[in-house]
């Protein structure tokens, strides 16, 4: 477990550089393929694809893996203790899994959020770290409602989880005869199903904490945030960063 997660966390840090791709799908409509291949190639000669892009640190994303992986391990084998049957299982573990993964990840996501929130700010932060010390120093208190706004990713997490996980343990029978590259595909179409579907609560909570904390006095609910991003970007904004 501990072994795939930091393999996991690894493997995560180049992938977050494919972000930087997103022109592809967010350039103007009358931007051709031909615009778009120097910028491709500028792009990846560019990326330091060994180096955080998001923010997410290695240890960060290793004990969310731990969480992830080791919940579902678990879970799903005591369930099947308890006469569950193993479809059942699957998804009733990919969900707890799914919860105890965005629950250790969640602290790291809010602290990121804030730092990246203070950019070009007279009190910019550079990072957790950062954040961190200074809230210990100034307002310990903040650090008791870090789980604040929690439930649109703790419900994304649930799909996430079931979706994944769940489809995998039901479809694994059926690439058990087809040998390891089927069984890598069913596990690699299922995470990233599972993922679209959480993509867009973490998505919007982000939207939702950036924008309220640039403002001082008033506050923008879910409703209208989301209202306006639709009416600026469209329905797919919330997508943006998801690939």
């Amino acid at each position: 477990i501990t072994g795939s997660a930091f393999l996991g966390a690894l493997i995560a840090r180049p992938l977050a550089h494919l972000d930087r791709f997103g022109f592809i799908l967010y350039s103007p409509a009358d931007m051709g393929m031909a615009e778009k291949r120097p910028m491709i190639f500028e792009t990846i000669m560019t990326s330091k694809w060994l180096k955080s892009y998001d923010g997410r640190t290695i240890p960060m994303m290793w004990s969310a893996q731990i969480a992830n992986i080791g919940a579902y391990q678990v879970a799903y084998h005591q369930l099947r203790k308890q006469d569950y049957d193993w479809q059942t299982s699957g998804f009733l573990a990919g969900g707890l899994a799914g919860i105890c993964y965005s629950a250790v990840l969640y602290p790291y996501e809010v602290l990121l959020s804030t730092a990246k929130a203070s950019k070009g700010t007279p009190g910019e932060m550079k990072g957790i770290g950062e954040v961190l010390t200074t809230a210990l120093a100034k307002k310990p208190q903040v650090l008791r409602s870090i789980y604040t706004g929690y439930t649109p990713v703790f419900i994304g997490s649930i799909l996430q989880g079931s979706v994944g996980w769940g489809g995998y343990n039901m479809s694994k029978y059926d690439a058990a005869d087809k040998g390891q590259h089927v069984m890598f595909g069913y596990i690699w179409a299922w995470q990233v199903l599972g993922h679209f579907l959480l993509y867009p609560f973490q998505q919007v909570k982000t939207m939702h904490r950036q924008a309220n904390s640039a403002l001082k006095h008033s506050k923008v609910g879910y409703a209208e945030l989301l209202h306006e991003v639709w009416k600026r970007y469209g329905s797919l904004y919330v997508l943006k960063g998801a690939f």
